[in-house]
């Protein structure tokens, strides 16, 4: 059998809101990564995890959650990482490139 051929199976990976991906991690097709998740630099992430994992390794396993109650009580009071870099008078842009 030939590892090649014409066949791409395509499947959507989904990164829901306030989620942090380390440097050179790895998200495999189908994954879902949930609201508040942390994935740690160079993970290989093979499969969803629940909302507020904090994923590490190869390939990641949950290493710990956040608190997703005061995760959420904080969202709702806009004291997120964006709303409070806004504040400060830095644009989304600069935020995310920060060239």
């Amino acid at each position: 059998m030939v590892p090649y051929d014409e066949v791409d199976l395509l499947r959507p990976v989904t990164i829901e809101r306030f989620v942090w991906v380390g440097m050179r991690a790895m998200i495999l097709p189908g994954v879902t990564l949930r609201e508040g998740t942390i994935v740690g630099a160079g993970a290989v992430v093979t499969k969803s995890h629940p909302a507020g994992a904090i994923l590490g390794g190869n390939p990641a396993t949950q290493i710990g959650s956040r608190d997703m109650e005061a995760f959420r009580e904080l969202v709702a009071q806009g004291r997120h990482y964006l709303v409070l870099k806004q504040k400060q008078g830095l644009r989304k842009r600069e935020v995310l490139d920060p060239r």
